[in-house]
């Protein structure tokens, strides 16, 4: 069985936001591209992929601010990979992720995000 991707039953307690834009997902120690935000919460991200994500894995990441926001920092957090499918799109993965560590800086960031740049309904 792989360690890589299953079907999943939704626990999500928080509500997620969709921001305005597909931001860059990176990698805090290579900085490469792990994907893009698809949506977060107060307790996670969902990163659209076109790799599938080793589960129950903490990943250091980071999504730059600058190259959208013209803020001169980044949201850094690491945050354990929970599930991995296949998207709509069949070229991508969708995967989950749960917060292990947010700093205060990071919150507010985060908090910031999704109240200026998220959809409203």
């Amino acid at each position: 069985m792989s360690n890589f991707v299953f079907p999943r039953k939704e626990k999500r307690k928080a509500e997620r936001k969709q921001l305005y834009f597909y931001l860059k997902v990176n990698r805090q120690r290579t900085g490469s591209l792990l994907g893009y935000l698809a949506d977060i919460s107060s307790e996670g991200v969902m990163v659209l992929t076109s790799d599938a994500i080793e589960l129950n894995k903490v990943f250091a990441l980071t999504i730059d601010l600058r190259e959208e926001f013209s803020m001169d920092c980044s949201l850094d957090f690491e945050a354990k990979s929970l599930w991995c499918e296949q998207d709509v799109n069949p070229d991508y993965m969708v995967a989950g992720f749960q917060f292990e560590s947010l700093d205060k800086m990071a919150l507010e960031r985060m908090n910031y995000l999704i109240s200026e740049y998220s959809f409203k309904i």
